[in-house]
């Protein structure tokens, strides 16, 4: 297959893998992490790889990728400014969660704030039911006035989280591509995409989270296709997930909430190998 490169960045180093299908050889470098933009290091660590290894970097064949970019996003609360957009009466999912918490006799505890606040939680009137059929259809004439205040609050993303959208996402694409049309500026992201199972706060949550750090993974994973491509490193390049798998640079930068564990998912899984 030629040259593949791993690579999963650091706090202090950036670390790299590199393999060489045709002579079989396995080597290891550190390059001094980037904090300000992770991907430069990223660059400069499969440029020195393909160096190490004697190869063009416009021969490398592959490239994997471990990012905590959405980690970092999330533990730092430097994500996007998000909105939720939900089924009437739902707005409170995300602050009410599950009964479950640390410490379950501790009156004093305290949960982790929601990543929407309260004030960017917008209900609307749209009903599926248990059982897929439709109690009230979204009406999107309707919308006007929340395309208002989106764009007041200078949102960056929009959560759209319907009840039983697992079920039947209709209302969630109709009213997803509404809000894409006048807000083109804005990511949306639709929880039936993102987990298409059964519980609101799961489902609200997962979506939640993903519209957080959309918008910074969008912007990493531009920059780093962009340095790569400046670097003549054609190969494509494929993102660590959570479950240990990888997916496209495309896909993590839509899904990118199913690259937060991804650190330690890589590391279980080269540990098995």
């Amino acid at each position: 297959m030629g040259l593949r490169i791993g690579i999963d960045t650091g706090g202090t180093f950036t670390d790299v893998v590199v393999f060489n299908d045709a002579d079989a050889t396995l080597r290891m470098l550190k390059v001094h992490s980037t904090p300000e933009d992770p991907g430069i290091a990223v660059v400069h660590g499969v440029v020195a790889g393909a160096a190490l290894a004697k190869v063009d970097p416009a021969k490398i064949q592959q490239v994997v990728h471990g990012t905590t970019v959405a980690t970092n996003a999330i533990l730092q609360r430097v994500g996007a400014r998000v909105a939720l957009v939900t089924t009437e009466g739902f707005g409170d999912v995300l602050h009410i969660q599950r009964q479950n918490r640390p410490s379950l006799y501790d009156m004093r505890t305290r949960r982790a704030e929601p990543l929407v606040p309260r004030h960017l939680r917008f209900e609307f009137s749209e009903r599926m039911r248990h059982d897929a059929t439709v109690e009230r259809a979204p009406a999107l004439d309707d919308m006007e006035d929340l395309v208002v205040a989106l764009r007041d609050a200078e949102i960056e993303a929009v959560a759209v989280c319907f009840l039983h959208s697992d079920l039947d996402p209709r209302h969630e694409r109709s009213v997803g591509r509404f809000l894409a049309e006048r807000l083109p500026d804005t990511t949306i992201c639709l929880s039936h995409a993102l987990s298409a199972e059964e519980g609101e706060y799961e489902r609200f949550s997962t979506c939640a989270m993903n519209a957080f750090v959309q918008p910074v993974m969008q912007r990493y994973l531009g920059r780093l296709s962009h340095r790569l491509q400046e670097a003549s490193v054609g190969a494509p390049v494929l993102v660590m997930k959570s479950n240990g798998g990888v997916t496209s640079v495309r896909r993590a930068a839509a899904h990118c909430v199913q690259t937060i564990l991804s650190g330690p998912a890589g590391a279980a899984v080269a540990g098995a190998a």
